[in-house]
């Protein structure tokens, strides 16, 4: 991917955390920043800032029924 449709993509995240309410942590920004760069892919971003989400309680895994 191009780095104008990455940084594109990293726009577009931060535009929707902000419509829905949701604080940006640096740990995001910096993850953002890393993928803007080609750095780590999009779904390493989406998996590093759900693992933080689970560790800050946010999540709870679901349980099976």
């Amino acid at each position: 991917m191009s780095h104008a449709l990455r940084e594109k993509a990293v726009q577009d995240a931060k535009a929707s955390a902000a419509r829905e309410g949701q604080r940006l942590r640096a740990e995001d920004s910096l993850d953002l920043g890393a993928y803007m760069r080609g750095e780590i892919s999009a779904d390493e971003v989406r998996k590093r800032v759900v693992a933080r989400l689970h560790d800050e309680g946010h999540l709870v895994a679901a349980k099976a029924i």
